[in-house]
């Protein structure tokens, strides 16, 4: 029976000492590739929220270019300061803003050009929802779907067109949680539509009332509420977006230019159009004894589950849709218990959700072995590429050590991780990131910190596991379906949240 996903898996120490404990974690690597031919086509519900505040439509431009623009501007008056998301900003009008718009393209600009290069990606009557959002939110465009593409693209421009000639009336300032609600009640009609809801947040500014809108989330969450964050430029709070996107289980991207936006906006649409599997969780089961301490996931980009479910058969993590072509890669670390020699099962591991081809239930359950040896030569085996994941989110879990120390206001602390990672990714021979998160560390409390370094590390750091397969064909082990057991009961489950 071929399996809509095919899920390989290897350990760092396929051996180990029997009798005695191992003075190390175990890791085992799991490789999740949805393959293309069971992608089914669910009708996508898919919702746009755009920062629509006053920074959103500022030009990229370099010295000498602001410095014509500028001049220009105010002969004409046609340029005025203001306090936008918190800091002095320049607002262009008038004459001068319609010839900068010919040349020069504008955040907004660039999320409105990849939105519409998007649209032929989704069927004409895919329903497409736009809200834009400042010091308060407005529906831009309501579009429950068309007999043709031609009929979505004119009405589509002719209800984008004033958002982005910046003519929508919705604030200077960043707000996003009347937006998220408005999100909510689209995905809710989604669902009872048996639509696949996806949503996409693009914002360049601080968003000013993060409060209500984690709390949002935190309900949202438990229904499926899917949402991938890009953060435009380098005066976004990078943590909020990266939070949004890993509760969520959406994508996050840093754009720190137009042409990154752009392509940002492209990678999203690629992965909506053929979808493998609905509604993904994978069940990790520890054997008795055995600690099971987390679950990451290590590519395509590095990120902590924030929430995770909790019963009395295991622990539970949420992983969303799994679309064809985009591979999932998961790292779980265990301590183990003095084994008897022989073959040992550590844990069983089960993939559930939905299949988008036929709309079958996906149930893939398989144990995790290893051989426990008193030959010396059969213990000393390792694996190194599954040891080089592990050493690669060392370098991403130091990082956002060394952010929950900032965050207390504890500078020595948050020095010292960055100094670790940065003697990791030495290790690992990255050695253009470390020369950045040395920076970084020498910068750290003293006020002089880069923006676009910081969000540079971070984006960076997220990255460092997406190196393409790392599972040897001599070590793989490759899950059967058993087909046959009944998904397990999940009354009594136990949710639980942090960082």
């Amino acid at each position: 029976m071929t399996l809509p996903v095919e899920i390989e898996w290897a350990l760092s120490h396929p051996v180990v000492p029997a009798g005695s404990e191992m003075g190390e974690s175990l890791y085992a690597l799991l490789h999740l590739r949805p393959r293309p031919e069971a992608a089914g086509r669910p009708r996508i519900d898919f919702t746009f929220l755009i920062d629509a505040s006053a920074s959103m439509f500022h030009f990229q431009l370099d010295a000498a270019q602001r410095q014509y623009w500028l001049h220009l501007a105010r002969v004409r008056g046609d340029i005025q300061q203001r306090v936008v998301d918190g800091r002095a900003s320049t607002v262009w009008s008038g004459q001068t803003m319609r010839e900068l718009q010919d040349l020069v393209s504008t955040p907004m600009h660039c999320a409105m050009r990849g939105l519409w290069r998007g649209l032929p990606v989704l069927a004409p009557d895919d329903p497409v929802y736009v809200v834009a959002f400042a010091d308060e939110a407005t529906v831009v465009l309501d579009d429950p779907g068309y007999p043709s593409l031609a009929e979505r693209t004119a009405a589509a421009q002719a209800a984008l067109e004033p958002l982005a000639a910046g003519r929508s009336a919705v604030g200077h300032n960043t707000r996003l949680s009347q937006a998220l609600r408005l999100a909510r009640e689209r995905m809710t009609q989604a669902q009872a539509a048996q639509a696949v809801h996806r949503a996409v947040l693009v914002s360049d500014g601080k968003v000013e009332d993060q409060s209500p809108c984690l709390g949002l989330l935190d309900d949202a969450v438990e229904h499926g509420l899917v949402i991938s964050a890009i953060g435009v430029g380098d005066e976004f709070d990078e943590e909020f977006l990266m939070r949004v996107a890993d509760v969520t289980r959406g994508n996050y991207y840093y754009a720190p230019t137009s042409r990154d936006l752009e392509a940002a906006l492209a990678e999203e649409f690629a992965h909506l159009s053929a979808i493998v599997a609905r509604n993904a969780t994978l069940r990790v089961s520890a054997a008795s004894e055995v600690v099971f301490h987390e679950l990451y996931q290590t590519a395509p980009e590095m990120s902590r589950f924030p929430v995770v479910w909790v019963d009395e058969t295991g622990w539970i993590y949420r992983l969303g849709n799994l679309p064809a072509g985009r591979d999932l890669q998961l790292l779980a670390s265990f301590a183990l218990p003095a084994l008897p020699e022989g073959e040992s099962t550590i844990a069983s591991i089960a993939l559930q959700g939905q299949c988008s081809g036929d709309g079958s239930d996906l149930d893939i359950t398989s144990d995790l072995k290893l051989l426990a040896s008193s030959d010396q030569y059969l213990i000393t085996s390792r694996n190194d590429q599954v040891l080089d994941v592990a050493g690669r989110l060392e370098v991403y879990l130091a990082e956002r050590q060394a952010q929950a120390a900032e965050e207390r206001g504890d500078s020595v602390t948050a020095t010292r991780h960055l100094q670790s990672a940065t003697r990791m990714l030495r290790r690992l021979g990255d050695d253009a990131l470390a020369a950045e998160m040395e920076q970084e560390a020498s910068a750290v409390g003293s006020g002089s910190r880069d923006r676009g370094r910081t969000k540079r590390i971070k984006a960076g750091t997220r990255r460092l596991g997406d190196r393409g397969p790392v599972v040897p064909p001599g070590g793989t082990r490759r899950l059967g379906d058993r087909g046959t057991e009944a998904p397990p009961e999940t009354d009594g489950t136990r949710r639980l949240s942090g960082d």
